[in-house]
Formats: C-alpha cells, sequence, structure tokens
C-alpha cells in the first residue's frame, strides 16, 4: 500500500496558501501538533477546530470530520458548478 499525500493539509494549502508551520506559529502551537490534528482520519476537539479556522479561515466543521466527509466543508464546495 502506498503513502498518499496528506489531503487536509494540501487543501489548506489550495484555499489559503498557508504552510502547516505558518498555521502553527499563528497558533502558537508546535508544527508537529498542528500537522497531529490535520490528519486525514482525524477528527478534532471543538476548541482546536474553531482555533484552525480562525488560522485558516476553514470552516471549524471541515477540521470535525475525518475524510471524505471533512471536504463538504470546503470554500465553494456545495457549489457544484451552479453558480
Amino acid at each position: 500500500m502506498t503513502h498518499h499525500p496528506q489531503v487536509k493539509i494540501s487543501k489548506i494549502r489550495q484555499h489559503t496558501g498557508l504552510t502547516v508551520l505558518q498555521i502553527a506559529q499563528r497558533l502558537n502551537e508546535s508544527k508537529a501538533n498542528v500537522y497531529n490534528n490535520l490528519r486525514d482520519h482525524k477528527c478534532c476537539k471543538m476548541n482546536v477546530a474553531l482555533n484552525l479556522e480562525s488560522a485558516t479561515g476553514i470552516s471549524h466543521q471541515f477540521f470535525l470530520y475525518a475524510v471524505p466527509t471533512a471536504l463538504q466543508f470546503l470554500p465553494g464546495a456545495n457549489d457544484n458548478g451552479t453558480k
């Protein structure tokens, strides 16, 4: 089985341009701690999710769920090209 890139981290980077290190600096957290909270199978606690929303501008709901459920909370995810 091959290792897949972190979907959450790549989506955050795509939508915000922020690296994990930049997010960690905004939160005054360690890079390792932020990485741990952004694992694709991971669901954060509400307070962590709200802090990540504050740092990234992405809905806290994105951080509360594992992939693929989390992806529906990305900016523009529900537009489906209908606009």
